[in-house]
């Protein structure tokens, strides 16, 4: 592993680490229960739909080409509330 860096004081303390060999970045955190529930969710999708996998590595791509996959960096204004 190479560059590996620690943010303690992020909201979920993270490592991010990147493995030269396998061209793989990583981040590992812990105490962080949604996180858990999030990949269970992703999982399930995957296996329910073949479709799933090839359109959640486009969308990734898509985010991190435009700079949109650091939730440390960027914040997504909240959809607006609407009163009727």
């Amino acid at each position: 592993m190479e560059k590996v860096v620690c943010r303690a004081v992020a909201k979920v303390p993270i490592v991010k680490c990147w493995d030269p060999v396998l061209s793989l970045a990583c981040d590992i955190n812990v105490n962080n229960p949604l996180a858990l529930e999030n990949t269970r969710m992703i999982r399930t999708y995957v296996q329910l739909d073949d479709r799933v996998r090839p359109l959640a590595k486009i969308i990734k791509y898509w985010t991190k080409r435009r700079l949109l996959n650091d939730a440390g960096k960027h914040k997504l204004n909240p959809p607006p509330e609407y009163s009727h």
